[in-house]
């Protein structure tokens, strides 16, 4: 992928590159820290097929979540036993609402619920992440649960947190 850049002056930057797919994104980086994008299908068009527009800090999170999935890219030889897997496989999330069964119960009692067909791979808490949760974690509402397992150890897991 190429990239042009040209300057505008008292704006900022612009930055001008064209996908794999023929579309032209077009990144205005104002100096204010705003960032606009367009989308085109030729690069003298005069009217986007779309355009957004994100904050600094937008862009910073944005850019950080492009990085992560660099990395989590699968190789082309991987990506059919990748998907066998995931036919196979479930991950959920799953909210601990008021009057579940599960509230106040430790993270291995939770996953013997389901005879081990299901793992808690992470609990979200409000602005936490615990992942790979020890077993004697205790969940509490409000919580969310990372689930793993076969689809339907999954559902009936979700089903029980609703009971």
């Amino acid at each position: 992928m190429q990239f042009h850049e040209t300057e505008l002056p008292g704006v900022g930057k612009k930055i001008t590159f064209k996908n794999s797919e023929g579309i032209y994104t077009v990144m205005i980086l104002h100096h204010s820290g705003k960032r606009e994008f367009y989308y085109l299908e030729d690069d003298d068009d005069d009217e986007p097929l779309f355009s957004t527009t994100f904050t600094s800090e937008e862009t910073k999170e944005l850019a950080i979540k492009l990085l992560g999935s660099r990395e989590e890219t699968p190789e082309e030889d991987s990506y059919d036993q990748m998907s066998l897997v995931r036919k196979k496989a479930l991950v959920n999330w799953v909210d601990i609402k008021q009057g579940s069964c599960m509230i106040e119960r430790s993270v291995g009692s939770a996953q013997n619920l389901s005879e081990n067909e299901v793992s808690i791979v992470a609990v979200f808490r409000e602005d936490e992440l615990l992942s790979k949760p020890a077993d004697d974690v205790v969940i509490h509402e409000g919580d969310t649960l990372m689930v793993l397992g076969r689809k339907k150890a999954v559902e009936d897991f979700e089903k029980t947190c609703k009971e």
